[in-house]
This record gives structure tokens, C-alpha cells and sequence, in this order.
């Protein structure tokens, strides 16, 4: 018995007071033209390798080798007077707010789950998948964790993936005290792909037929071990990527910070009838 659900969101923004777009969270705009739950920031292009290449790029303020180089796609607000629609204004050379834009969006495109009972002999496995697919995350425990400012303990691999001289990769910027060249600003940087597919419940079971039964006083007995939360796929870096620090009824949608992962549990149990 297998039963498959699928849905799929498509939704848009229509209208904002005076269409003034409202930040909200850590790095989530809600904006007219754009889905709740959109992510707001900079675009990262790589790493400085050498002095050279901080020359060759639009003037981006205490930039140095080993900083994360930020797209210069806007000098600013157009005719709307909104940064990050349309209508901006070309780049400017200048590395600063107004060459924010969307980065990704929280609500997937599709989520579902697949359900399927199989019985055999008296016993039977339940098992529940579910899964989402083209959501994103905005993980703000990396701007800590991984800001490599010198102020926050880093994780292991951002110590030893750090930039340290021409060559080292573009994954993790120098440790700078301080953050003298704003890594740390909002940054598709933080933003991880969300999408998973995760055994959220599998049960097998044991009826023990009649003919057992009927001389112990039983008018059924069931032995059964579940587990909840078993095993997730994903390609999200933190512990749990059906998360969001601010509830499901906030518009900061699809944010982990500091959010406690799903438990994962194993249950046995015996139900008997009489």
C-alpha cells in the first residue's frame, strides 16, 4: 500500500504600504514582486587571492587579501526608490548597501511525503518519508560560528580552511580581528540549500495470530518497535534543516539560529487486548 502526496507553492507579494519593502529577522525583505520569505543581502564572487585583484574590483572599503569579494550590481535606487528591483541604477564601483538583492527564498517549491504499509504473515512495516525541494536556508549560526572575526570560537573546519596566503580556496575568508572588511555582512554566504528527505517515521509491527492467543485470555497482542526522526538527507551543513528560529507563523521564515534539532527517538511497545 503505497499513497504519494505532492504539493507545490507558488506565491508573490502584491502589496506593501506605500510598496516600501520591510526587512525582518536576520536577513528576510518582504517586497512587493517577491515570495514571503525572501532572503535579502550581498552576492559574494570569491576570495582575494593577491593585492592585484583587490585593485582590479570596485572600491569595496578595507578589502585586503584573503576578504570575500561582493558584487558590485547596483549604484543605487531608480526611479522607484527602492534598492534591489529592477530599475536600479547601473554599478557604481562602490562596494556598499545598494548592491544588496535577493539571495534565495525560505518556502520550498515542493513538499510532500510517501506513505507505504507492507504486511506479511502477521507482521507489518510502516514507513513515512518526507520532503521538501528548492527551499532555502539562512543559517546565521555560520556568521558566528564561521564569522572568523576573532571574537567567536570557530569550528574546526573554518580554522583550518581559513585563507592564509594565495591559493587557499574561497570557502572561508582570513581571521581578521575585528572584521575590519565586514565579512560577516548578510550574504548568500550563509544561505544553504534546505531541500531534504527524511524518514520521519518507521514502525514494524508483530500480530500474534489468534490460535496463540486464545488460551492466555488475550483477544489481541501487538509487538511493535517505532523510530521517529531516523535519518535525514540533505545538504544542509547544520544539525537540522527543518528548522526556523522565529515559528512557522512569522514571516522570517527559514532561519536557524541557536534552533534545537528534532529529536530522534526509538520506541517499543506491546499492545494487548483482553
Amino acid at each position: 500500500n503505497l499513497t504519494l502526496n505532492a504539493s507545490y507553492l507558488q506565491n508573490e507579494i502584491l502589496e506593501l504600504f506605500n510598496d516600501q519593502p520591510i526587512d525582518v529577522g536576520f536577513g528576510t525583505r518582504l517586497a512587493v514582486g517577491q515570495p514571503i520569505g525572501a532572503f535579502f543581502g550581498h552576492q559574494t564572487d570569491g576570495i582575494f587571492q593577491n593585492q592585484a585583484e583587490v585593485d582590479a574590483h570596485a572600491t569595496q572599503p578595507n578589502a585586503q587579501p584573503g576578504d570575500f569579494r561582493f558584487k558590485d550590481i547596483s549604484g543605487g535606487a531608480g526611479p522607484d526608490g527602492i534598492v534591489g528591483t529592477a530599475d536600479d541604477l547601473p554599478p557604481d564601483g562602490v562596494i556598499n548597501d545598494n548592491d544588496r538583492t535577493f539571495i534565495g527564498q525560505a518556502l520550498p517549491d515542493w513538499q510532500g511525503g510517501l506513505n507505504s504499509t507492507w504486511s506479511y504473515k502477521g507482521f507489518t512495516l510502516n514507513a513515512y518519508l518526507q520532503y521538501t525541494i528548492g527551499n532555502d536556508i539562512y543559517n546565521n549560526n555560520l556568521a558566528f560560528a564561521e564569522g572568523l572575526n576573532g571574537v567567536f570560537a570557530p569550528t574546526q573546519r573554518s580554522f583550518d580552511g581559513a585563507w592564509r596566503q594565495e591559493g587557499d580556496g574561497d570557502e572561508f575568508p582570513r581571521i581578521a580581528i575585528g572584521d575590519p572588511a565586514n565579512n560577516r555582512r548578510r550574504s548568500d554566504r550563509f544561505v544553504e540549500d534546505g531541500s531534504f528527505l527524511r524518514l520521519r517515521t518507521l514502525t514494524l509491527a508483530y500480530n500474534f495470530p489468534q490460535t496463540m492467543l486464545k488460551n492466555v485470555g488475550l483477544s489481541k497482542a501487538r509487538l511493535y518497535v517505532s523510530g521517529t526522526n531516523l535519518i535525514t538527507f540533505t545538504n544542509y551543513s547544520w544539525y537540522d534543516p527543518e528548522v526556523n528560529t522565529f515559528g512557522n507563523d512569522n514571516v522570517a521564515l527559514g532561519t536557524d539560529f541557536l534552533t534545537f534539532p528534532q529529536a530522534r527517538a526509538v520506541v517499543f511497545g506491546v499492545n494487548l487486548g483482553f
